[in-house]
């Protein structure tokens, strides 16, 4: 089922391909930090290296990406 456009309000939308490609390279950008301070943080205790990864992952979440375009409008939003 097709979801409406709340800008123009047409069903004629589709899934955004780039959202599964956009949300791949933001994860692989957040799981290298993420293992960097890791290993930083390895450096002193393994607690630490740990908690420091864990930390990174968390705060480098970039939230909902927009996962339709609309094929009249040509706007991308999310349900």
């Amino acid at each position: 089922m097709s979801k409406r456009c709340p800008y123009c309000g047409s069903f004629n939308t589709e899934i955004a391909l780039g959202k599964y490609a956009g949300l791949a390279i933001v994860n692989t950008g957040r799981l290298a930090l993420a293992i960097g301070a890791g290993l930083v943080g390895g450096l002193f205790n393994h607690a630490v290296g740990h908690n420091a990864a864990h930390k990174t992952w968390e705060a480098t979440d970039p939230g909902e990406l927009k996962g339709y375009q609309c094929r009249n409008c040509g706007r991308k939003f999310s349900v």
